[in-house]
């Protein structure tokens, strides 16, 4: 008889995740004091705790993405018994070997390298993070919102929202690229900056997973600089990494209408390696940008000129795939860039054009997520009419794919094949799949324009209830494309 997931392990998943629930708000409220001795006595603790151990051995296997993607050594954990016998490994100090260079393909056609660690090194990696996490919340700055729990992109776009929309005095926009940013930190510095936040033991685990090299093609690399995307740390490393520029940016930012000369900008928001600085005057725009990169400099980062765009506020802003722009009348407003319309049409084309030959509830399950995903990720957006166009696109494309598969057959026989009415809504591109039937999803939807604004005063660590209702009142009721038949 097979055991319950809940009682896999020598203590129950639900009691882990309590106690690593209990340490966590331990660190943040130490953090809170800045009583570093006692932080290390409690990381040390969580070190050992065989409740943070199952918990990260349950994250890597089971939850993240590349749980089935193995390192150099090609061990993955997939079944019960594998993951007992991890759990009862230690994972204080674990043998460390070149990470899997591989290559994923960027938007502008370029490609990305990852680095895949082994499966008992990224055991280890978010066993630091759970340590770690916590003490960044409280000591990383308030304006980074990249790889942090209960932020995500469009909190970015509100805090730029917030610097803009409020006056009617000029706004310029820096938007700035770091280059190569998590292949080019400096492994000196960036083991200095994790000294608060970790044991000396952890800062040796650290370094040698750093220094451990890449194989690609069969071929060593020895890696001097950088962390490697595809590593479940890299991100928090980056992101001390670049609280430096957070910090001294930071002490640059005059308070609400008061301007001096030694306080220049108005606002500042980092999402990952990407930034973007809100000044009033155009005149010190060159001096910011040299304070910027003498900063980036000392962590062995270089400012990407290339990608470095200075626009006004009337001009617009495409940042992090939304398009933010004042108005004349002083309103402003947060959409979607044309491109990004552009390449979902794209993606819509190409996929009806791929599966020419396949069924239609095939085509429906193929569709679906993509759109799903797209209308999801700018659902608090007010642009109804650029959806509704897409809907549009879509039923146009739907439609004379259609036709092309039966181009004898007329169309009232096409429109009641795969166009019948279902419920209210007239014309859905629906078939049944055992008894259950599959209906196109829409880009037009029901959704709040309104966003819940986060509250940056609040830590998602202490404050679960507010974090848990905050979620809540951002997510997204799916237009559901499986329905039960009415009999």
């Amino acid at each position: 008889m097979a055991v319950k997931r809940e009682y896999l392990y020598a203590i129950p998943l639900s009691k882990a995740e309590a106690n690593v629930k209990i340490f966590q708000r331990r660190l943040v409220r130490m953090a809170d004091t800045r009583d570093i001795k006692k932080i290390k006595n409690l990381i040390r603790l969580m070190l050992h705790s065989y409740s943070v151990k199952i918990i990260a051995i349950e994250a890597v296997t089971r939850i993240n993405k590349g749980k089935s993607t193995p390192g150099i050594d090609n061990k993955v954990l997939i079944t019960d018994k594998e993951r007992i016998a991890a759990s009862k490994l230690n994972y204080n100090r674990v043998k460390k070997y070149p990470v899997k260079r591989v290559y994923i393909p960027k938007r502008n056609g370029k490609l990305r390298s990852l680095g895949i660690p082994t499966i008992h090194e990224r055991i280890q990696q978010k066993i630091y993070q759970i340590i770690m996490e916590p003490l960044y919340s409280v000591w990383g700055s308030k304006n980074s919102f990249g790889f942090r729990p209960g932020m995500n992109t469009r909190d970015v776009l509100e805090r730029i929202w917030m610097c803009t929309a409020l006056t009617t005095k000029n706004r310029i926009y820096i938007d700035g690229d770091i280059k190569g940013c998590f292949d080019n930190i400096s492994h000196e510095k960036l083991i200095k900056l994790l000294e608060p936040y970790t044991t000396r033991i952890m800062r040796e685990q650290i370094w040698l997973s750093l220094k451990s090299g890449a194989i690609e093609k069969g071929t060593k690399i020895n890696t001097n600089e950088g962390t490697p995307q595809g590593g479940v740390i890299s991100p928090l490393l980056a992101n001390i990494a670049l609280d430096e520029l957070d910090i001294v940016i930071e002490t640059m930012i005059h308070p609400r209408n008061v301007r001096t000369y030694s306080k220049p900008i108005v606002g500042y928001a980092r999402y990952a390696d990407d930034f973007v600085i809100i000044l009033e005057d155009d005149k010190i725009i060159s001096t910011i940008l040299d304070k910027v990169k003498i900063i980036l400099a000392e962590i062995g980062l270089e400012l990407n000129m290339d990608k470095v765009k200075v626009v006004n506020a009337e001009s617009g802003l495409n940042f992090l795939g939304y398009h933010i722009r004042r108005y004349p009348t002083g309103k402003t407003h947060v959409g979607i860039p044309k491109e990004s319309v552009k390449s979902i049409k794209k993606q819509i084309k190409d996929n009806i054009k791929l599966m020419r030959a396949s069924t239609q509830l095939e085509l429906i399950q193929r569709l679906n997520p993509i759109i799903n995903g797209w209308a999801n990720y700018y659902r608090w957006t007010r642009a109804g009419k650029t959806f509704s166009h897409l809907d549009s696109y879509l039923w146009y494309k739907l439609w004379k794919w259609g036709i092309r598969r039966h181009h004898r057959k007329g169309r009232k026989w096409i429109k009641s094949k795969y166009f019948p009415q279902v419920g209210n809504l007239k014309w859905c591109f629906s078939t049944f799949d055992n008894l259950k039937l599959c209906k196109i999803s829409t880009f037009s939807r029901s959704y709040s324009e309104i966003y819940p604004k986060l509250n940056r005063n609040k830590n998602c660590f202490l404050d679960s209830n507010y974090f848990n209702k905050l979620q809540k009142s951002r997510s997204w009721k799916k237009n559901k494309y499986i329905i039960q038949p009415t009999i």
